[in-house]
């Protein structure tokens, strides 16, 4: 039964019981639901599997997506899967993620060779673009060829060692630039201790910073001279003679400088006596004068 058109008063007898209703869409209602049999006459598009007629393009493709299991929609095919053919991806990363689930296997990043034993590996486009060498899974690979590099081949090469001069006894010294630190260089560390023994004292000294004013008094160079010159520049307790070099060489003032009024009362030769840095140390303080032994 066809729908009437506006203004037409629609029958309200069920023409299944002869029941009537106050409306058409009740009668309507009542036949479909009590004689299984609907009155309206669908107009809609028709389904192609099944031939049922739906009310509307969306509700055929609801219908056949539901009841027969496949979309209607025309979906642009997607990337093509290499391993089973399968195209309906809507991107390439959608296909990389089944690939990696269906198959096992990881076909994500750029293909390239292992930089040491050749096989295919993967990496990622930015990881590509920024090295030159790519290396698979297996670690020992990576090992391997940095091991291998060596020499003029190491990405540290600097040029090798090169030949300088050794700063106390002029002899050539071959160092790798990296080791070399300062303007100096040395053979070994006894020349190092020589230089800086000669080098490194007074003025030249690093951490000089001017010295001390004397306290000894006036005539205190002038005695401690005099005292050297009088014991022969020789240690008057244990006999050491330093030869020209004075520095290991103190002079003593057997009784203390403090113990005078005036510092240069205490630099009397009688009171004065030359003797070695060590036995300097072991006569402090006793008011006694050494003795050379013979």
């Amino acid at each position: 039964m066809s729908k009437t058109d506006r203004g037409t008063e629609e029958p309200t007898e069920c023409p299944s019981c002869n029941r009537s209703f106050k409306s058409a869409q009740g009668m309507r209602s009542h036949h479909a639901q009590v004689h299984g049999e609907s009155l309206i006459e669908p107009d809609g598009p028709e389904c192609p599997t099944c031939g049922d007629v739906l009310p509307s393009e969306a509700g055929l493709k609801r219908h056949h997506k539901l009841v027969h299991d496949e979309s209607l929609v025309n979906k642009p095919s997607g990337p093509e899967c290499p391993t089973c053919g399968r195209d309906d991806f809507e991107n390439a990363r959608g296909m990389k993620c089944h690939h990696k689930m269906a198959h096992g296997e990881s076909i994500a990043g750029i293909q390239t060779e292992c930089s040491w034993c050749g096989d295919d590996v993967r990496v990622l486009p930015e990881n590509h673009r920024k090295a030159d060498r790519h290396f698979c899974k297996n670690t020992d690979c990576r090992e391997k060829w940095h091991r291998s590099r060596t020499g003029e081949e190491s990405a540290s090469w600097e040029g090798g060692k090169e030949t300088f001069t050794c700063a106390n006894c002029g002899s050539d010294v071959t160092r790798y630039p990296s080791s070399v630190e300062g303007q100096n260089v040395f053979c070994d560390p006894g020349c190092y201790t020589d230089w800086k023994s000669t080098q490194m004292g007074g003025p030249d000294h690093f951490n000089w910073k001017g010295g001390y004013e004397p306290y000894y008094g006036e005539n205190w160079l002038e005695q401690r001279r005099k005292a050297l010159d009088r014991d022969g520049h020789t240690c008057q307790s244990c006999g050491h003679a330093p030869g020209d070099d004075d520095r290991d060489l103190d002079v003593h003032h057997v009784r203390p400088v403090r113990t005078f009024a005036e510092p240069e009362d205490a630099n009397a030769l009688e009171n004065l006596v030359s003797l070695c840095r060590s036995c300097h140390s072991t006569w402090e303080g006793v008011p006694v004068r050494p003795e050379l032994a013979d």
